[in-house]
């Protein structure tokens, strides 16, 4: 119970505490590689030297000390463990072995209607459109011809989305740090000390590109959209409710229905796509961090010391996020499909091809549509202490083997952060997470 008041509540939470070497004198260069055996990737590199030495006959001591770390980037498709996403089939199917997963957003795109997977079919009508949906099928897709065909989302093979190879196994970084330590012993009673770290951090992020699920309002005269398609958006139309046939005893009453036509020339579909026309999402954060102390220390007596000391640091990290999206920029490419509506409304924006199959947006609606986000946070911290800590001899039991300690002191401490996410990072933005500014 005494530990918190003596030695600090960090050190009963287990903290590590460092002990730093306040009397190096000379030149100390370290140097390290490190890299996969066989493979030979995947290197990391650090090197660091330090120096210091004493001065005035031993009562003072310098030391500075500088590093250097370089990090090589491993990819999932890297190692063949990381490289294909792999689902448990589930109780009971032990026997089948894992099985290939991965995402329902694909390059090709996933369609449903607007209320339901599979514009209102029933699975006999899914395995008449497409054999290969024997109970599997949820929903459709556009494969590389530009032909729909159903879903598969369950089963070995299906049309998931194998998302392992782009993402980062080993995170690639690079890292500078200097760092400069020194003591002045002015008496037995007083010692000044002070220290400066800084230290830059540069890591890159990879995701593979991004998935979005967004519902959208397509124009059924888009010369673009398949036929295929455009018979299941046109077909499903809605229906009232149908009420109590009085005449049965059983209730066959059904809801009212929403379908996909919505009756003015336009359509709802739900898609989920994979937009790799935009590259892979890479968050590249840049950390930038400083620390300086400075302080008095010294023994009063034999049984008390004093310890007091301003301490101020400050991190800075500024982030750049690729591939995102902007869904109301989607919306209006998906509209500007060069049909006669799409005339008729004097729209500019370039065409976002999402039915055309894997690789089917151009390079200018790409550019219409994919953001660059920045976002840059803050941390600030000043602290002022004083403590002073000791025995009183006086106050000793006679089965203890030492009197009782005591730390008392004083402390002000200010801190603050601030997150601010530029615009693109907004409601509207797919890729990345939504950020909002935030401070206090």
């Amino acid at each position: 119970g005494g530990a918190s008041a003596v030695y600090g509540s960090d050190a009963v939470a287990g903290v590590v505490n460092f002990i730093m070497k306040d009397d190096f004198e000379g030149v100390e260069i370290n140097a390290s590689t490190e890299t996969s055996l066989g493979d030979l990737d995947g290197t990391i590199t650090n090197v660091s030297v330090t120096m210091g030495g004493n001065f005035d006959n031993g009562r003072g001591n310098a030391v500075i000390s500088m590093g250097y770390t370089n990090r090589e980037a491993l990819f999932n498709a890297d190692r063949d463990f990381a490289s294909v996403v792999l689902w448990d089939p589930g109780a009971g199917n032990e026997a089948d072995g894992w099985i290939y997963g991965g995402s329902s957003n694909i390059p090709g795109t996933r369609i449903r209607g607007a209320t339901t997977n599979s514009f209102d079919y029933t699975q006999a009508q899914l395995t008449a459109f497409d054999p290969n949906c024997v109970g599997n099928c949820s929903g459709f897709r556009v494969d590389e011809g530009g032909n729909v065909r159903g879903y598969r989302s369950g089963g070995n093979p299906n049309d998931t989305y194998n998302y392992g190879p782009s993402n980062y196994l080993q995170l690639p970084q690079e890292r500078y740090n200097i760092s400069a330590f020194a003591t002045y012993e002015v008496n037995e009673h007083l010692e000044f000390y002070g220290r400066g770290v800084f230290a830059n951090n540069v890591v890159d992020s990879q995701l593979a590109p991004t998935p979005a699920g967004v519902t959208l309002t397509v124009n059924l005269d888009n010369p673009n959209l398949p036929a295929d398609l455009l018979g299941l958006i046109a077909n499903d139309v809605s229906r009232p409710a149908v009420p109590d046939d009085p005449l049965t005893a059983a209730d066959e009453s059904e809801p009212a229905y929403t379908g996909s036509n919505n009756g003015d020339g336009t359509g709802t579909v739900r898609i989920s796509r994979r937009f790799e026309e935009f590259g892979t999402r890479n968050s590249l954060r840049d950390t930038s961090s400083f620390q300086a102390v400075f302080g008095a220390r010294g023994a009063l007596n034999a049984d008390w010391s004093y310890d007091a000391f301003m301490n101020y640091s400050r991190s800075a990290v500024s982030q750049i996020q690729t591939g995102n999206l902007s869904v109301s920029a989607l919306q209006a490419g998906v509209l500007c499909d060069g049909g006669p509506t799409a005339i008729a409304s004097g729209c500019t924006a370039s065409y976002a091809n999402v039915f055309g199959g894997p690789g089917a947006m151009s390079a200018a609606s790409v550019a219409e549509i994919s953001k660059t986000g920045a976002q840059i946070d803050t941390m600030e911290a000043f602290q002022a202490m004083a403590t002073l800590s000791g025995s009183v001899p006086f106050l000793q039991s006679p089965a203890a083997n030492d009197p009782l300690a005591l730390v008392m002191g004083v402390e002000y401490r200010e801190s603050s952060a601030e997150s601010r996410p530029d615009s693109v990072l907004g409601p509207d933005v797919r890729g990345f997470n939504q950020a909002l500014p935030v401070g206090g």
